[in-house]
């Protein structure tokens, strides 16, 4: 999806101008507190990959002072946008860019993490949570979540 189609379903929770002015301003303030004798390394994106990358970062700064990393965890859809555009050095989306997205942006993308979502249940009374064959699990999810599924 080009940034064009980036456009979010009524209800979302997406502040586009939000993240993109604070994601402004932070790579400004690191660009005006940049030392000459370190690199700053900006990334933005997804909100999963934030404590991992947190230690991976701080671990590899050990071995390279000279190289410091800056992840804004701001969303999928922040990230897509700011890398494609050019205004950060990195990001991290739940969904991979499509062949016409890295084409456009002159990008790489590989996985640096993966990771699951597992229903988690409270329903009084059930001794085993049970999708409907002919249901996926998200809506199966959502079915349970709003107190559909017995």
């Amino acid at each position: 999806m080009d940034s064009e189609e980036s456009v979010h379903s009524e209800g979302d929770v997406y502040f586009p101008r939000f993240w993109s002015f604070l994601a402004v301003l932070a790579l400004a303030g690191i660009a005006c507190s940049q030392n000459s004798a370190q690199v700053q390394l900006v990334g933005i994106g997804t909100t999963t990959p934030l404590p991992i990358y947190a230690k991976w970062f701080r671990e590899f700064e050990k071995t390279r002072p000279d190289l410091h990393f800056t992840y804004l965890p701001s969303g999928s859809g922040t990230g897509i946008d700011m890398v494609t555009a050019g205004t950060a050095d990195f990001g991290s989306s739940d969904a991979p860019l499509t062949d016409k997205q890295l084409a456009k942006a002159g990008v790489l993308q590989f996985a640096a993490l993966l990771g699951a979502i597992v229903p988690i249940y409270n329903v009084p009374g059930a001794t085993q949570l049970k999708f409907p064959a002919s249901s996926t699990v998200p809506a199966g999810a959502a079915r349970l979540m709003y107190g559909l599924t017995t």
